[in-house]
């Protein structure tokens, strides 16, 4: 008999409440915000990824921005590490394609 299975379905935004496996402790307003756990985002560039989408979801011209509606992004993560202060801080990576981040560096000079 042949099993009938299915492969997951992948979604552009995949989250739900079976995928969060923990949670970060409640923040209590009366500790000092120094004291509580960190969450740092590292932004990451590669031409391996996809570039910016179009209006049509097709690949949009990488030097004109006015023309991106939408920049794919690909997190992994998170990586806990303890900061010197023994705060726990949990490291994201997220990779976007490097014409993003060379014409956000045009622009900005």
């Amino acid at each position: 008999m042949q099993e009938n299975t299915k492969a997951p379905e992948v979604k552009l935004f995949d989250i739900g409440a079976a995928d969060i496996k923990e949670n970060v402790p409640e923040y209590d307003d009366k500790k000092d915000p120094l004291e509580s756990p960190k969450c740092i985002l590292n932004l990451v560039h590669n031409d391996v990824i996809l570039p910016p989408l179009n209006k049509n979801r097709d690949i949009a011209d990488p030097l004109n921005d006015k023309e991106w509606m939408l920049i794919p992004i690909s997190f992994d993560g998170p990586v806990k590490r303890k900061a010197m202060s023994g705060t726990e801080c949990w490291h994201y990576d997220g990779h976007i394609n490097t014409c993003v981040v060379t014409l956000m560096q045009k622009e900005s000079s």
